[in-house]
């Protein structure tokens, strides 16, 4: 495989800095000759050894598969906002001083 020409595919900014995630983000994007990525055969990778049961790849895959799905069925629903006038019309009742409070 040819070395990548960081400068040629714009993974170069100014100052000479190089773009590690891009430069990551394209040879992962990289296919072999049977047309899986890099990235694909990490994962296979990632996936085997959690089968075999290793416990760092089981605790990633599930950190990254379920961790965001939990945190978000756990979190407390929004509470729907209001306008100020009826949040004063609100507490008005709630304190005893609305018209409803009052009877009328």
């Amino acid at each position: 495989m040819a070395p990548l020409d960081l400068q040629a595919v714009g993974l170069i900014e100014e100052g000479g800095i190089v773009n590690l995630t891009g430069v990551l983000s394209r040879l992962l994007l990289e296919e072999d000759e049977g047309g899986k990525t890099r990235a694909q055969q990490m994962v296979e990778g990632w996936i085997t050894d959690a089968l075999e049961g290793n416990p760092r790849a089981i605790e990633d895959i599930f950190d990254r598969t379920e961790k965001g799905r939990l945190a978000r069925a756990s979190a407390p629903a929004a509470t729907p906002s209001i306008d100020d006038g009826t949040a004063s019309k609100i507490l008005e009742v709630l304190c005893g001083r609305g018209e409803d409070a009052a009877g009328e």
